[in-house]
């Protein structure tokens, strides 16, 4: 019927002229050209390698390949709905099923409209899987991709002739699948192992090359799993079998080396006399699967903050070659590789080439010139495995695990039939730049980069029902629509003060119509999640006081909140050449966060980050003080005692929150530390409510964690010292305090129904004091909407309520400005000093570029001056304020036609508008990075190690061999003769307690800017191995020569952390500093060894100490 009417309709328009029914349209607008896109690397994983009939038996290779894919995109952090496509190599799909790559996409849990690929090119299939994977990125056809390869070479078939094709009687042959389609040259009728004994004349590789080479594929494979190497790539698999599952994590086949035994294996494929290849000198065969995940710039920029293979792929290339001589096409490939990305052989970190024979190897390894480059220096196919299908992928998996932030690495591979493929990737310690960058800036402090958004999507509305449980019905006076019925939107968010996070960053707190208060912060893959509830706190709280449970919900549900000024203890006075730093409670406060709950309870918590790695909870919260509010005054309008009277002072709740400063003053406990006074302000329905919070810190010496050194004691109260001032004001939304260090007065702005009230208190009776009523003064300032004349009595009043209010700092005189809006476009300005002069509000700033945008929004639709702005939301940020709006059609029409759904934001000085030539650095500009100063600010973490305990290192608490190499830069970078004489006393304590000889050391103490000369191998053995470092590639000494590199005798070049000075040889081990890139140990990440150093390090020193920077997450 649809056909139908379709027909009836076409034929029913008017017939086409004859002169136009053929004639052809031609477009004279140039084509849309697109530029190539980079493809980068998110995540790579890969299944153990099994033995031939070995573990993985029963499990096919598209199940291999599922639980290697499952891995990748969980590495990733990236939603499963960005993936589109899925490319898999498998060679030998004989009884595997259809589709393969199809199969490991569903099993691996990707959605069923994911499209997928099998790719063969036998050996190279899972390598150019990526290769055609990254090309759909390239060119913009796709964001996020999934790639690899998998085999089950234990479980190919033999294969029997159909009947047609059998003899009518007699034997029947069966042909072995794996050697058919697998292992046999078809051009040449012969097994690709003569191909490898045809290189090995060729290029004069003996006998005894490839056996060498094969014992030192086993041995880097035997050391690297020895070193846990292989951990961050490794995904276990679970084989279900007759006596239960069983967890496979470790390759297998790696540790079967014998090498008496090597040198007597008769060659496996020529047998005249002049074989060389053996079993044992070729690849086995295995069984594996490995997968990776790769995006656009977008998305990796987004997902890939902190995965472990990020990378970049700069290039590939196929080439093609004589069959015979297939095991040195990638000698022709990798050339090509090389030229495409714009890099020579000298500048590549580390290579892998898939060792199907040894041969290969050494054959590539001349043509190429790599004798001393490190080629595979984890072992290989030999020792750990060749599942055809995987191979390719699984050696670009291994490599992305080894480069160091910045290297280039080249993955290649040959392939049967006289082919290879080869690319070239760059591993990257940070996500890249946005697409919308400019080119060319200069730092991060340039332009082009500072007004770029980093824009982070956080879903805080989805709950496990543990974290936010059913809640049935409640009792009619006790309902709330918000705990009960709300799809939980969010109604409050908020900063908490820098330093609770981890690498002293900030928490997000977010408060949803659900009345939970979550936190978020920033994971290590860069995406937000919640880490905790505090509503949890206050159940466990009243469940030991409360035994009713309704009466215990509305307790720990969470109305309103607010962050506290962080309470920072006073620093003691000090020595001015002291290199000792301040606690953090000093540098960066402790944390108190203000709540309200269902009840009316104001209640004050201190939240602390555990610094326990094993602990079950990130966050953890103490109540410190509990304080019920209650309406005392009646509404003047509703007849007292009435039930109406009644319900109305049951129903009030409070809504905004606000903060005052802390006032400092002596305490009178003796292990008191400090005693401070603050206020916190409360709409409590439409009356202001005032709380007082006297906050004492004492020393706790009988805390276990050793990271709490301080306890907070809190007594509040209901501040009541304004009195009945406010009793004939209706207060309806939010407010704000205003003060600045050391100021006489304190002022607290409060928003009224069409209107706002100012009050001004003395220090006096802001801490509460009764005789002090005199000390507070009140005033209204009404809201008239502006007319172009002079305000008065005769000018409309503007009536919508206040929505939002911010207080940021004039440049200049370092004043306090309010601004405040409305949800009905209203601005107004105000400052301490002028609350008293005058009735009338200023303008906002930003209000002109409001009134611009909402005139373009009236222009564009139309709609004649009818257009409304809303502003829902203010910040500010030092000088600076952001305000956040909406655009509306007013009046009539604002019912018929639809709402501008964008929020905007608009950006201003806090009393002068932005100019064109304005840039929004909100990052401080880089500082002064002079060798002097830089020198300067290294010398106090010199100072603060060398100068540890006061000098005594008999109660060193710090590695030994951190403190040879605070020493040793200090010899060759400072010029304090202070730091240079502790630095000799240093090492005289380290020659006479370890048994070294340290003269070389001491005596260039007198010499500052002498370099060391890395150490022999007899002095790195025995006790010298407490204190020098030696290179994890060639085990040789490291030089000393300058404060931020290192370099082996062999010439392995590295970077030194930024604090520990020690040498960062691993990749992995690093976090780096958000503005300036230094590159610092992480205390999460180093060995055993060294992680009570750097967590004692990381702690006093938890930020840049060249920028102030914060370290990324």
């Amino acid at each position: 019927m649809a056909i139908q009417a379709s027909a009836t309709r076409l034929f029913k328009r008017a017939a086409i002229p004859a002169s136009r029914q053929w004639q052809r349209q031609f477009s004279a607008a140039a084509p849309a050209l697109k530029e190539i896109q980079d493809a980068y690397i998110l995540s790579a994983s890969r299944t153990p390698t099994a033995k031939f009939n070995g573990s993985f038996a029963s499990v096919s290779a598209p199940e291999l390949g599922a639980v290697a894919i499952k891995s990748a995109v969980t590495k990733s952090g990236l939603p499963v709905e960005k993936i589109t496509d899925v490319y898999m190599g498998n060679v030998l799909q004989g009884s595997v099923g259809q589709a393969p790559a199809r199969q490991a996409s569903i099993f691996a849990g990707l959605s069923p409209t994911v499209e997928s690929m099998t790719v063969n090119k036998v050996c190279a299939s899972g390598l150019k899987a990526v290769a055609l994977a990254a090309q759909n990125i390239q060119l913009g056809l796709a964001d996020a991709q999934v790639a690899g390869g998998m085999e089950n070479m234990s479980r190919v078939p033999y294969y029997l002739p159909r009947s047609s094709q059998l003899p009518p009687f007699g034997e029947i042959k069966l042909e072995d699948g794996l050697i058919k389609d697998g292992l046999w040259d078809v051009y040449n009728k012969f097994h690709m192992g003569i191909c490898a004994e045809t290189t090995a004349k060729k290029y004069e590789i003996s006998r005894e090359d490839q056996d060498e080479y094969a014992i030192q594929s086993y041995q880097r494979a035997q050391k690297a799993w020895n070193e846990n190497k292989f951990a961050d790539e490794i995904a276990p698999v679970t084989v279900k079998g007759k006596k239960g599952e069983t967890v496979v994590e470790r390759d297998e086949g790696y540790e079967n080396l014998r090498v008496d035994k090597m040198k007597t294996l008769k060659p496996a494929f020529l047998r005249d006399g002049t074989g060389t290849v053996t079993a044992g000198n070729a690849s086995t065969m295995n069984d594996g699967a490995s997968a990776l995940v790769l995006a656009s710039k977008d998305l990796a920029r987004e997902f890939g903050q902190g995965n472990r293979a990020l990378a970049r792929i700069v290039s590939s290339a196929d080439a093609a070659i004589d069959p015979v001589d297939f095991p040195v096409a990638p000698a022709k490939a990798v050339p090509i590789a090389l030229e495409r990305a714009g890099i020579t052989k000298d500048q590549v970190a580390v290579w892998e080439f898939n060792e199907a024979f040894a041969a290969v190897i050494k054959a590539n390894e001349k043509i190429l010139g790599l004798q001393n480059a490190r080629v595979n220096p984890l072992g290989g196919a030999i020792s750990l495995g060749h599942a055809l299908g995987s191979s390719g992928s699984r050696i670009l998996v291994t490599l992305l695990h080894q480069l160091q932030p910045g290297e280039y690495g080249v993955a290649a591979i040959c392939n049967g039939g006289g082919a290879a493929s080869a690319m070239v990737v760059q591993k990257l310690d940070r996500t890249p730049k946005h697409t919308t960058e400019k080119e060319g800036g200069n730092g991060p402090g340039s332009q082009a980069a500072t007004k770029n958004w980093n824009v982070t999507r956080i879903r805080t509305n989805v709950f496990t029902n543990g974290e936010w449980p059913i809640i049935h019905p409640q009792k009619r006076e006790n309902f709330s629509i918000g705990p009960e019925q709300s799809i939980s939107t969010v109604v409050g968010l908020a900063w908490s003060p820098p330093g609770l996070a981890k690498y002293r960053r900030c928490v997000l707190a977010v408060l949803t119509s659900g009345l939970l208060l979550s936190f978020y912060d920033i994971s290590p893959q860069g995406k937000w999640t919640r880490v905790a509830i505090v509503n949890d706190c206050l159940n466990s709280y009243f469940k030991s006081l409360i035994d009713d449970e309704e009466l215990r919900l509305r307790k720990s549900n969470i109305r309103s909140f607010t962050w506290c000024p962080p309470l920072k203890v006073p620093i003691p006075e000090q020595d001015a050449t002291s290199y000792a730093v301040p606690p953090p409670e000093s540098r960066w406060g402790m944390y108190l966060l203000s709540v309200t709950n269902d009840d009316n309870d104001v209640i004050l918590l201190q939240a602390r980050r555990s610094t326990d790695p094993t602990s079950a909870s990130l966050y953890s919260f103490e109540v410190l003080s509990l304080t019920s509010l209650y309406e005392h005054t009646e509404n003047q309008n509703v007849q007292p005692g009435s039930i109406f009277s009644s319900a109305l002072r049951n129903r009030a709740r409070a809504s905004f929150m606000s903060p005052g400063p802390w006032i400092y003053q002596p305490t009178k406990e003796n292990k008191g530390v400090c005693s401070a006074i603050g206020n916190v302000a409360i709409t409590l329905g439409v009356k202001l409510k005032m709380v007082r919070h006297v906050v004492t810190l004492i020393l706790d010496n009988d805390q276990t964690d050793s990271a709490v050194k301080y306890k907070a004691r809190c007594v509040s109260e209901e501040n009541t010292s304004y009195g009945g001032l406010l009793n004939n004001y209706h207060l309806t939304g939010a407010l704000h305090w205003i003060h600045t260090e050391g100021s006489t007065e304190i002022g607290l702005a409060v928003a009224s129904f069409a209107g706002m009230i100012p009050l001004r208190f003395t220090r006096a009776a802001y801490q509460g004091e009764k005789t002090a009523k005199k000390g507070i003064q009140v005033k209204e300032l009404l809201f008239y909407e502006p007319t172009g004349s002079d305000m008065g009595t005769d000018s409309p009043r503007h009536w919508e309520q206040t929505s939002a209010m911010t207080v940021a700092l004039d440049r200049v005189s370092q004043t306090p400005i309010l601004h405040l809006g409305t949800v009905g476009g209203y601005t107004a300005t105000m400052t301490l000093s002028g609350i008293q002069s005058s009735d009338e509000l200023p303008e906002t700033p930003w209000k002109k570029q409001l009134d611009n945008a909402r005139e373009q929004f009236d222009i564009a639709r139309d709609l004649g001056g009818y257009t409304i702005s809303r502003i829902w939301g203010l910040a500010s940020h030092d000088s600076l304020v952001v305000a956040a709006f909406t655009l509306h059609p007013g009046d009539t029409v604002e019912y018929r036609t639809s709402a501008e759904e964008r929020t905007m934001l608009v950006f201003s000085h806090a009393n002068a508008e932005l100019t064109e030539h304005d840039d929004l650095a909100f990052p401080y500009p880089l500082p002064d990075r002079s060798p002097d100063t830089l020198r300067r600010k290294r010398e106090a973490a010199l100072g603060y190690i060398l100068f540890t305990e006061g000098g005594d290192y008999s109660r060193l608490a710090l590695s030994r061999k951190m403190l040879y190499a605070a020493a040793c830069c200090a010899i060759v970078d400072s010029q304090n003769d202070k730091i240079l004489s502790q630095a000799r006393k240093a090492l005289e304590w380290l020659a006479s307690g370890i048994d070294v000889d340290l003269s070389n050391e001491i005596g260039k103490c007198s010499a500052p800017g002498s370099t060391i000369d890395a150490k022999t191998a007899e002095q790195l053995e025995g006790s010298g191995q407490q204190i020098f470092e030696q290179c994890t590639i060639c085990d040789a000494g490291l030089s000393w020569y300058s404060a931020v590199e290192a370099q082996c005798a062999a010439g392995h070049l590295f970077v030194r952390c930024g604090v520990t000075f020690l040498a960062i040889q691993e990749p992995g081990l690093s976090k780096f500093c958000s503005r300036c890139g230094t590159e610092y140990l992480s205390e999460d990440l180093v060995h055993d060894e060294l992680k009570h150093t750097c967590r004692i390090l990381s702690d006093v020193f938890d930020t840049c100490i060249y920028c102030s920077g914060k370290f990324q997450a």
